[in-house]
């Protein structure tokens, strides 16, 4: 699935995890500045994230999941990506979450139990999308970022034009 934001265009990927519950989409945007996780030991029980959006201003996605026992916020450095997402997910939902930048992990939560999955990308994430019920967040999904454009759009240079006979 393909999305038109900015300059750039965004590929949904995913989502890792389980299948009930109801779907759920925060979009894309330019980038990811808080990500609120709350979590208990066995299950991430929510997200809510905090993004850029492409004229700069700050946009607070709803709560993906209800409240667990425990509630953590990652914030990444100053115009410092999220490039690499780790996790572990069951049939009922996602078991542990694991974030880092560039530079090194900046949150892990949850037990290390289930299947794993991973989200990479050095130009970091433009957005979440899942799957979530009253008691877990039961899937994780990623918007990425795609060089594409380039592609998709190309120039019309002279060297391009077919000449005339």
């Amino acid at each position: 699935m393909f999305f038109f934001g900015g300059k750039e265009i965004h590929i949904q990927v995913g989502p890792y995890g389980g299948t009930g519950g109801t779907d759920w989409d925060d979009g894309c945007h330019r980038r990811i500045e808080r990500i609120f996780v709350s979590y208990s030991s066995r299950y991430i029980g929510s997200i809510q994230t905090v993004y850029k959006d492409f004229s700069n201003n700050i946009v607070i996605a709803p709560r993906r999941g209800p409240y667990s026992y425990t509630f953590e916020v990652v914030h990444p450095p100053p115009e410092t990506p999220i490039t690499r997402i780790d996790g572990y997910f069951d049939r009922t939902g996602i078991t542990y979450l694991e974030f880092s930048t560039n530079n090194g992990k900046i949150g892990s939560f949850g037990s290390k139990t289930g299947s794993p999955f991973t989200y990479k990308d050095p130009r970091g994430f433009a957005g979440f999308h899942g799957r979530s019920n009253g008691i877990y967040l039961v899937s994780l999904g990623v918007h990425v970022n795609s060089c594409a454009t380039k592609y998709l759009n190309p120039s019309t240079s002279s060297s391009s034009k077919k000449e005339s006979a």
